[in-house]
């Protein structure tokens, strides 16, 4: 990926696609050739309104694009005294984001560890001032010379605000702690110096008239010290013209004590300073300290005017909660332990919102040192604290995400939310715990009766998720109802009986094999004696008493197999003869093949090799053609499937992070946020294949648990309302009594003996008595299903665990 594209991928996540689920959709602005800032530009808003994203990131593109066609234009009047940056909403609307280290302010630049290091260092020398430290790192490496100088930040920001590049953007954080910063020094009222070895656009130089300059203006008290940089030579093609400003400051910043250059005594007028005109001289004399009379081929006098801040930075400006959960926390994994207190520090005291310093000194409790911002000297257990900065920062995260994919008004929500210290998604839904939050309640909270609805309803968690659903090929029904797990049960049934059959079958010629192979050798012993010299012979086939007691003990382990499921509840009785009536058959069909297959075929373990494989292969595919034939004339029925989703239900719910208590209200929202977690081109990065695969069987098992849970509960609200049996009530004891009050109805309606077979499997047969065995001996029609979907609960718990 190239540096530009790259760019222009992190100005995405941080101006449109903000939250993760959203990430997925740059891909296909990167498809159609929109991979850098004048591509968005130029397109036109019907190509836009093509691109297949859904309409809540789509609408915060087009609004971006507007903003951008300021910033983006690159015409002769973007020159140095512009028209002020603070007059674009991208600048005005801004708010900053502190991060845990200075390297996260800065964008991809060369030698940028080694220069914030260097800068780093200047401030451990000479103190930060009355400056937070981030800002005078800012400072200090904008004083600091790079390598050469078109590697040093200094040449690098300048030259992004003078051309208005994709640069730009990225530069807003150090933009921020740079025009904050200069602006938290005392004020500097005297008269400065400015030389340099081009004329400026003279026809914005205007006696009375006002100009602005855009970028940071550097001056120096020492008239002297202009002289280096007007007799500097200029760029080939620039005409060498010796230009002096005099600068008669009201608002001037002295940054000497992080500069590199100690003799310079600079003093800088922030961004955006605003000058009037009082002189301008052609082929002016003017005197310095060792040399009179010098010709300066232009002289410009300029007086300094109130100007407003590039950034707004009052603190109540925007929502402390809002703030926090913009925080990126991936760095907070991998800082070191030792570093950790002291870069939250310095994060901590670069937020530039009361309320959100209160909500952290609020979590963080008996660590913190509220007096002296910082962690008490006594908390040593960084871990503790890591553990309680991530979960607030990553609980606001997903509480913003939230409100985002609900398409409500964002900051509004938000103060709403701060108001009544809801600092997460659950304290936002629900009331109390397993209370949901009508949308009543939510409208007394202060939400608006549009926001209060969508919040409940979450309509934009559902668009999102339908988009991503209807992108993945094979999937049936829409992203609320899914209807695919009757087909994957039916592939995973055919599967597994064939493969435990299969393995009864191998078991069976193994041991066969080796009665054959040691014959002669149990002649030996007395008590195998007449087991082996039994036979019986026709047609040139022996049959021995081995063989026969092999057969009948391995059929009577399969068939105990299936009475020990069918006892618990693990299959119907359907399903049972069904079972019998597949496998004795094609044991029988294999035992018989294996013994023609040993008559007729050689001597010795070559003929017992053969005999086992032909018995496999002839057992095995007599039970695959009357298991097909057994299941075209007996189908599985209304019964045999809510039961296979009974037995998969808790998994389910497991799956999920939810429990049978949970609401429908409450699966619903768990499955919408996993869903899009999981979805196959979530993790975009991933290069390998595998990963890919991973990614869409999790996305499956997901949706599988879903339309479990929601088909099961919809069988048993059906069953309880056929009954007349609230819901709400079902236990054993209400079942049993109405038994014994309605008993009669069950023997003439065959929808209420389904309903009651239904309610008595699922109140009557979730016990977990020999559960070790009726797992290995699982033969419903989940198939290994079950074992994916608690291998994926397993996972969810894990980074629900991590969140």
């Amino acid at each position: 990926m190239s540096q530009e594209r790259k760019i222009f991928e992190q100005i995405l996540y941080n101006q449109v696609l903000t939250i993760p689920e959203w990430q997925v959709f740059s891909s296909v602005l990167f498809d159609a050739g929109i991979c850098s800032i004048n591509a968005l530009i130029a397109t036109n808003e019907q190509s836009l309104n093509n691109l297949k994203i859904p309409q809540a990131p789509l609408d915060l593109l087009k609004d971006f694009q507007k903003q951008l066609k300021y910033v983006g234009q690159r015409t002769r009047d973007m020159n140095s005294f512009s028209q002020p940056l603070n007059e674009n909403s991208i600048i005005r609307d801004y708010f900053f984001l502190p991060c845990f280290s200075p390297v996260d302010y800065i964008p991809a630049m060369t030698d940028k560890e080694d220069q914030i290091k260097n800068a780093t260092q200047k401030v451990n020398s000479t103190g930060t001032g009355n400056l937070t430290r981030h800002q005078a790192i800012m400072i200090a490496l904008y004083c600091q010379e790079g390598r050469s100088q078109d590697v040093s930040f200094y040449y690098i920001l300048n030259r992004a605000l003078r051309e208005r590049n994709d640069d730009f953007l990225s530069f807003l954080p150090s933009l921020y702690l740079l025009d904050s910063g200069l602006r938290s020094l005392p004020p500097i009222n005297k008269t400065t110096w400015r030389g340099q070895n081009r004329a400026p656009d003279l026809s914005k130089f205007i006696v009375d008239n006002v100009v602005c300059f855009t970028g940071i203006c550097s001056t120096t008290e020492d008239k002297s010290a202009t002289l280096a940089f007007m007799e500097r030579t200029p760029p080939k093609g620039v005409v060498h013209s010796r230009t002096l400003f005099k600068l008669n400051m009201t608002q001037g910043y002295s940054i000497q004590r992080w500069s590199s250059m100690s003799h310079e005594q600079e003093i800088v007028a922030g961004f955006c300073s605003r000058w009037k005109v009082l002189k301008v001289n052609c082929d002016h004399l003017e005197d310095f300290d060792y040399i009179e009379n010098y010709l300066c081929n232009v002289y410009i006098e300029l007086q300094q005017l109130d100007y407003e801040p590039l950034f707004d930075t009052t603190s109540n400006t925007v929502c402390g909660l809002h703030l926090l959960s913009k925080i990126d926390t991936s760095r907070l994994p991998i800082i070191p332990t030792d570093d950790f207190k002291l870069q939250f520090v310095n994060m901590f005291n670069s937020l530039m919102n009361d309320t959100a310093k209160e909500i952290l000194k609020e979590k963080l409790g008996d660590l913190w040192n509220t007096e002296e911002n910082r962690f008490r000297g006594d908390v040593t257990e960084s871990e503790a604290m890591e553990s309680v900065v991530n979960k607030v920062l990553m609980r606001s995260q997903e509480l913003r995400t939230y409100l985002t994919r609900s398409e409500t008004n964002i900051r509004q929500c938000l103060i709403i939310c701060q108001q009544n210290q809801i600092y997460s998604t659950l304290q936002l839904i629900y009331e109390k715990e397993n209370e949901d939050r009508t949308i009543e309640k939510l409208q007394k909270l202060g939400f608006s009766a549009v926001d209060s609805e969508k919040i409940y309803n979450n309509e934009g968690d559902k668009k999102m998720l339908q988009t991503l659903y209807v992108s993945v090929n094979g999937l049936q029904g829409d992203s609320e109802n899914p209807r695919n797990v009757t087909q994957w049960l039916a592939d995973n049934r055919m599967k597994h009986y064939v493969w435990r059959d299969g393995m009864m079958m191998g078991i069976f010629q193994a041991i066969q094999a080796v009665f054959n192979m040691t014959g002669c050798c149990m002649n030996n012993f007395t008590c195998c004696e007449e087991v082996c010299r039994f036979t019986y012979k026709t047609s040139g086939v022996i049959v021995q008493r081995g063989d026969i007691i092999i057969a009948i003990a391995i059929a009577s382990v399969h068939l105990s197999g299936y009475l020990i499921q069918w006892w618990y509840g693990d299959i119907t009785f359907k399903q049972l003869f069904k079972s019998i009536v597949v496998t004795m058959p094609s044991m029988a069909v294999g035992f018989v093949a294996a013994m023609i297959a040993l008559a007729f075929g050689p001597v010795g373990i070559a003929g017992v090799l053969i005999s086992s494989v032909t018995a496999a292969i002839v057992g095995g595919g007599s039970e695959v053609l009357i298991r097909m034939l057994v299941e075209s004339l007996f189908p599985d029925g209304y019964i045999e499937e809510a039961n296979a989703k009974r037995l998969l239900y808790h998994k389910a719910l497991k799956a999920l992070n939810c429990t049978e208590d949970s609401s429908c209200r409450e699966v619903q929202t768990q499955y919408r946020q996993l869903a899009q977690l999981y979805y196959p081109k979530r993790h975009k990065n991933k290069s390998a294949r595998d990963a890919t695969d991973n990614d869409m069987e999790n996305f499956n098992r997901i949706l599988a648990a879903y339309e479990i849970i929601q088909t099961y509960r919809s069988t048993l609200d059906a069953a309880c309302k056929r009954l007349k049996i609230p819901r709400d009530s079902l236990s054993k004891e209400t079942f049993e009594y109405w038994k014994t009050v309605d008993r009669k109805s069950i023997r003439d309606s065959v929808e209420i003996q389904k309903s009651f077979e239904i309610l008595d499997m699922h109140l009557n047969y979730t016990k977990k008595s020999l559960s070790w065995l009726r797992k290995k001996l699982n033969i419903h029609d989940a198939g290994n299903l079950a074992a994916e979907i608690h291998e994926l609960s397993n996972l969810v718990m894990g980074s629900t665990t991590k969140m």
